[in-house]
């Protein structure tokens, strides 16, 4: 999935959970979720993924993290 495409996802999960909904229309692809717990938990991994890739895309890795020091 490219960045744009999980934006977009985002987007719709965002509007099926505000509408109640368990299904939604992306790409010309219908997808329903068994439970309101299966819609969020997939909106808190796109979410994850878009933080991830802004993150690396920034040239960070963890902001806000300590990197251990190894001793050599």
């Amino acid at each position: 999935m490219t960045y744009a495409e999980a934006l977009t996802l985002r987007t719709s999960l965002e509007t099926a959970i505000a509408g109640g909904t368990l299904s939604l229309t992306l790409n010309g692809r219908s997808i329903t979720y068994r439970t309101a717990e299966e819609l969020r938990a997939t909106l808190n991994r796109v979410i994850r993924d878009i933080n991830r890739y802004e993150r690396d895309a920034a040239g960070q890795t963890n902001p806000g993290i300590k990197t251990a020091k190894w001793n050599h």
